[in-house]
């Protein structure tokens, strides 16, 4: 895939749905305006995602430059993470709105009611979804159907990323089997404090 992007052989048709880890100062707002893209920013406590990430990044490389849970969470605390930094990430984005045609989602809402975030979602794109529609798009989000399609999720070859690992528990409040007292303490003072201070909330269990 990665190879016909490049050479401009993989085309999309219209409407196209693009996914993206962009940062902010990064996307090109410009086209975006000239052509009415709508986004949803979809963001995750910041606790869950440390845990998520220090398991991602051991299924590189079959692991072989992963870091320890206490040498990772030192460096997401400190945001020194590949593709950070993540505080940074979800500050800027979400200094945009529905005005500037941003929808913010969080994954904790969507574990909370699904139902209520997919027709969000549905009416900002102005698309309408019959009950059953509704039905077949949660059964295509669930952690079950997600890990018999992991297929879908590797754009490189096996031996730099294994997806049969990649969809993991998918709850919400897993941080708490993993943080310390110290560590949680201190990625609240770090982390935590500066979003609430942008007023960004997050749910933290559920």
């Amino acid at each position: 895939m990665i190879a016909k992007i490049q050479t401009g052989e993989y085309q999309i048709e219209k409407p196209r749905l693009i996914r993206s880890h962009l940062h902010f100062k990064l996307f090109p707002w410009k086209q975006a305006k000239d052509k009415n893209v709508k986004l949803i920013y979809i963001a995750r406590n910041p606790k869950d995602v440390c845990v998520s990430y220090f398991y991602y990044q051991r299924m590189q490389l079959n692991g072989s430059l992963a870091l320890k849970w206490d040498e990772f969470v030192e460096e997401f605390t400190q945001d020194r993470c590949v593709l950070g930094p993540w505080l940074e990430h979800v500050i800027d984005w979400k200094k945009l709105g529905i005005d500037d045609n941003v929808l913010h989602v969080t994954y904790e809402d969507m574990k909370d009611n699904l139902d209520r975030v997919i027709r969000n979602c549905a009416g900002f794109i102005g698309v309408d979804l019959s009950d059953e529609d509704i039905r077949r798009i949660k059964i295509n989000c669930s952690m079950e159907e997600m890990r018999e399609s992991t297929h879908k999720y590797n754009i490189v070859d096996d031996s730099y990323f294994d997806a049969k690992l990649f969809v993991r528990k998918g709850i919400v409040g897993d941080w708490k089997n993993h943080f310390s007292v110290f560590q949680n303490e201190n990625f609240e003072k770090e982390i935590v404090e500066k979003l609430e201070e942008a007023g960004i909330y997050f749910k933290y269990e559920i």
